[in-house]
């Protein structure tokens, strides 16, 4: 973040700078006070990931998942409210796929989109801004994946609760405002009130930035960032569960 990095670096070099070392005095008042040489503390600033601290390598990241976010949040929550709508959905239904398969099609191309949204926007991201990517293709796609399916399914469940298309799209801003302030895409989680970071836990963009941010800018090791691939795996998983559940009690 070159916000905090500049903050820090200015601490090293007021640390290391000439009117600390004026400042410095020894407090022993049987001795004669000894001069303090120049520049008695000396800083190598070193820093690790971000070195021309460019505000578009932290960013850029974040903007990629609020993009996927717009994308599959409001196709998969208008998607099915749409059938009810129109009333298509019955016909759907006395066909002999089951309510999974229903579902699954109608996520499915969303996925293909989301998936293509999130390959075009990184690729312009590397070509226009020189974006960083340091980590391995296969962890960045599956992390991608991931975030993918959190946010499909937790769509279908959004429209599972919803009974017209504009009550669906407002839930979906619903999310999808925290999303962009409680994160970490735009203020560190650290930074937050301590009762108001359950919320950041809650929501899948904030594991898919930490996630993200370490493999594009760090190639941080799979083990230290698995924890980003379990949860929004559960997301996915949990989301998947409840729209499936509130679906046949519908139907019921």
């Amino acid at each position: 973040m070159p916000v905090l990095a500049q903050a820090a670096l200015y601490g090293a070099r007021v640390i290391a700078g000439d009117d600390t070392a004026q400042a410095l005095a020894f407090a022993d008042p049987d001795r004669t006070l000894p001069a303090v040489r120049p520049r008695p503390v000396a800083i190598d600033e070193v820093v690790l990931f971000n070195p021309e601290l460019r505000d578009a390598y932290f960013f850029l990241p974040g903007i990629i998942g609020v993009v996927i976010m717009q994308v599959t949040l409001i196709l998969a929550s208008i998607g099915l409210v749409r059938e009810k709508e129109q009333q298509t959905i019955e016909p759907l239904l006395a066909t002999p796929i089951s309510p999974l398969a229903l579902v699954a099609g109608k996520l499915v191309p969303y996925a293909l989109i989301a998936a293509i949204d999130f390959v075009i926007v990184l690729a312009l991201g590397h070509a226009i801004f020189d974006l960083p990517v340091h980590g391995a293709p296969a962890a960045i796609g599956l992390l991608a994946f991931l975030y993918i399916a959190s946010l499909l399914t937790l769509g279908s469940l959004i429209a599972t609760v919803s009974e017209t298309q504009p009550q669906a799209i407002f839930l979906a801003v619903f999310v999808l405002l925290p999303s962009i302030l409680l994160s970490g895409f735009v203020f560190p989680l650290e930074a937050m009130p301590q009762w108001l970071r359950p919320v950041a836990w809650l929501l899948p963009m904030t594991y898919y930035v930490d996630g993200i941010r370490g493999l594009l800018l760090k190639d941080t090791a799979f083990q230290h960032i698995a924890a980003d691939f379990l949860v929004l795996a559960t997301f996915a998983l949990a989301f998947a569960g409840l729209s499936l559940a509130r679906f046949r009690k519908r139907l019921a």
